[in-house]
């Protein structure tokens, strides 16, 4: 699972600085390299590197809130999963179960 930063093809609405004005469903996030008026998109590969779900959503929103839609999403194609590993940045708690769906565990392992 990995996400990125899509920039938008608008200009700030003048009256709203953090929305878009030719797109108006386009927020102000903020990405690895400063304040960007776009999109957040997050994905979800298989051990092979073939796409199993996409999700997006406007970039003032958090990676870590998009995570449980794109696993419904997923599972909701008859995928079963028998382990989940992420990194620490998913789950402050270090290692914690943090959902099971239709009998797949989905795990988070911290790191240093």
């Amino acid at each position: 699972m990995d996400g990125t930063d899509l920039p938008a093809w608008s200009s700030r609405d003048p009256h709203d600085n953090t929305r878009g004005l030719g797109d108006p469903e386009a927020r102000l996030g903020r990405g690895p390299e400063g304040f960007y008026l776009g999109y957040r998109s997050l994905f979800l590969v298989d051990m092979e590197g073939f796409p199993l779900g996409h999700v997006e959503a406007p970039a003032n929103r958090n990676e870590k809130e998009m995570v449980e839609q794109l696993i419904d999403e997923v599972l909701g194609r008859t995928l079963r999963l028998n382990l989940w590993l992420g990194t620490a940045s998913w789950s402050p708690r270090g290692f914690s179960k943090c959902w099971s769906r239709g009998g797949s565990s989905i795990l988070f392992l911290g790191g240093g």
